[in-house]
């Protein structure tokens, strides 16, 4: 379906309609990575956040997600409303939160305060997995409905990489057979994700990027979890995988605390080690595919955990 593109003034003129009183409109998000538009609402009753979904089903699973959360306790904005532009995508208007993501900050973040924060985002982690349980795999519609379940947890994972698989194949890379032998890597340790059986909600894009952080009393303190547009029913041990890709590294004393917040509630999988290691091959090969240019720091990032995989594994065959 082709996708209207909306200029400024005709995103206010529509959110106005929805809203029906006056408003003002101001850009916040990153609108040049074509996902959504995303900006502050501002009315005499207060401000707001909306969204407009560019691409199909992250509206619906975020939607989704933010209904399902709504008489929890876990930290997030609040859905006000939600609904599309006719035939068109998913909008949703939420609660305007005060703060900033945390990986803008939190280079000047004091190292008790950033421990505190990292401690947090363990605890506001581990709710989200034990807040409700599933009987299949796979992203729900805005109407909690699933568009593809899946029972089986090893169809939905290959199914969810099939497009950057096949891009892997067919690509003309420099370090193609980096990609390769990875791909085949992940082929020859699927057998792990026979031991997945509990379909859990799962954020599935968790990292600093999308924490917002608050400060209070002179402290920086979590706020909340940010964008769910890509949460589902899923392995709980994905969502570890940014973590251990772009933070733990460089700060192992963040890793401690993380893993300390996250144990107050909710237990970590005996073979997590082994999922971690194929989730985070997977996504190597898959950021090594296109990242170079693109993100030339992430790219290194991944391309360093290739190899580190192919060559030192221990819980890869």
């Amino acid at each position: 379906m082709a996708v209207q593109r909306y200029s400024r003034n005709e995103m206010q003129a529509i959110v106005e309609s929805i809203l029906k009183k006056d408003v003002v409109l101001l850009p916040i998000g990153n609108h040049e990575l074509r996902r959504h538009l995303v900006y502050k609402v501002k009315t005499e009753e207060g401000d707001f956040a909306f969204k407009y979904y560019y691409q199909d089903t992250y509206g619906g699973r975020e939607i989704s997600t933010l209904k399902l959360l709504d008489q929890s306790q876990i930290k997030h904005a609040k859905l006000v409303s939600s609904g599309t532009f006719g035939q068109e995508r998913e909008w949703l208007l939420m609660e305007m939160l005060d703060g900033m993501p945390m990986d803008k900050i939190m280079k000047h973040i004091p190292e008790d305060e950033l421990l505190d924060i990292y401690k947090s985002m363990g605890e506001e982690l581990a709710k989200l997995h034990e807040y409700k349980k599933f009987d299949h795999y796979g992203s729900l519609d805005a109407n909690l409905k699933f568009v593809k379940p899946y029972s089986d947890f090893k169809k939905a994972f290959l199914e969810s990489n099939r497009y950057a698989f096949d891009k892997v194949k067919s690509c003309d890379h420099d370090i193609k057979d980096f990609l390769l032998h990875g791909l085949k890597m992940i082929e020859n340790n699927l057998f792990l994700l026979d031991y997945i059986t509990s379909p859990t909600l799962t954020h599935f894009d968790y990292s600093p990027r999308n924490i917002f952080i608050s400060k209070e009393n002179g402290q920086r303190k979590f706020k909340a979890i940010l964008d769910f547009e890509l949460c589902r029913p899923w392995d709980k041990n994905a969502d570890f995988t940014h973590l251990m890709l772009r933070d733990f590294p460089e700060n192992p004393k963040a890793e401690l605390a993380f893993f300390e917040g996250y144990r107050t509630y909710s237990k970590l999988d005996k073979n997590m080690h082994k999922t971690m290691d194929l989730y985070m091959l997977t996504l190597c090969v898959n950021v090594c595919s296109w990242a170079k240019d693109i993100a030339p720091v992430y790219y290194d990032r991944a391309y360093n955990k290739l190899i580190q995989l192919l060559t030192q594994s221990r819980n890869l065959k």
